[in-house]
């Protein structure tokens, strides 16, 4: 008897500890600085250009993921869910294109034509359900030119 509920308690503990795995993919993605250079802006990933320019300080554009309330109208790229409380919410994921759209606030806040070694870094948090994009931020040197 005692073997048997061991056995039985051994076999439900390894077959219910059992880790759920992703499936292997693979994808690509293009990021374009369409949104930058059609206001004039010039954008490279290069810390040096052929042109001369005067450095004008270090920008960033920043988006982070997070909850909006039911009654706030932000649906793009939001996910329907509840919070902890059972209120009904809307979360938007972090977006390249509102992070471009923040760099480009600040180059425009301090004069800037051009931006220069610009980088992108993707910021991940881990949860109960996972490893999730928790934010985007762009940087570079902005420039006159």
């Amino acid at each position: 008897m005692k073997k048997t509920v061991f056995l039985l308690l051994f076999t439900t503990l390894f077959f219910g500890s059992c880790v759920v795995t992703s499936k292997y993919h693979t994808y690509y993605d293009i990021i374009n600085f369409n949104y930058l250079t059609e206001k004039g802006i010039f954008a490279t990933t290069s810390n040096s250009v052929s042109f001369e320019y005067k450095p004008l300080g270090i920008v960033s554009g920043i988006s982070s993921g997070g909850y909006f309330p039911k009654n706030k109208k932000e649906e793009h790229k939001a996910v329907r869910g509840y919070n902890n409380k059972g209120t009904q919410t809307n979360y938007k994921y972090p977006d390249l294109d509102d992070a471009f759209k923040e760099l480009y606030k600040g180059l425009e806040e301090i004069g800037a034509n051009g931006v220069i070694d610009l980088n992108i870094k993707y910021g991940y948090k881990e949860t109960k359900y996972g490893r999730h994009l928790s934010d985007i931020t762009i940087t570079g040197m902005a420039i006159k030119k």
